[in-house]
């Protein structure tokens, strides 16, 4: 079993945008670790907005942005519009991401130090 967390040591764990709602069968320690992290005084959620539709429009347009990806609107917009109330309401803090990259680098640096 591995953890996400030692004492002692710092370490940062980035999930993927879907990582939250993988289903609970995808690995053996999935549960553990999504336990892990779900109770971690220093989980962040990211999210452009707390809106519904500010939400999906901004995220929309992020992946849009990502020629890479090789997205589609439609599949896009049906991704985030069944994760956002998951997102939403996961027990962790949430850092808004309508503010420019450093903005929300120092928002969570503020964060860490109280």
């Amino acid at each position: 079993m591995h953890k996400v967390h030692q004492k002692g040591s710092n370490v940062i764990v980035v999930c993927s945008s879907g990582f939250m709602i993988y289903p609970e069968d995808i690995h053996l320690n999935y549960l553990e670790l999504k336990k892990q992290i779900l109770e971690h005084s220093l989980t962040f959620v990211l999210l452009p907005s707390l809106s519904f539709e500010i939400c999906v429009q901004e995220i929309v347009k992020r992946q849009m942005n990502r020629p890479y990806l090789k997205a589609s609107a439609e599949k896009e917009r049906d991704k985030i519009i069944q994760r956002f109330h998951i997102y939403s309401q996961l027990p962790c803090q949430i850092m808004l991401t309508d503010v420019q990259p450093l903005q929300v680098v120092n928002n969570i640096k503020n964060n860490l130090n109280q």
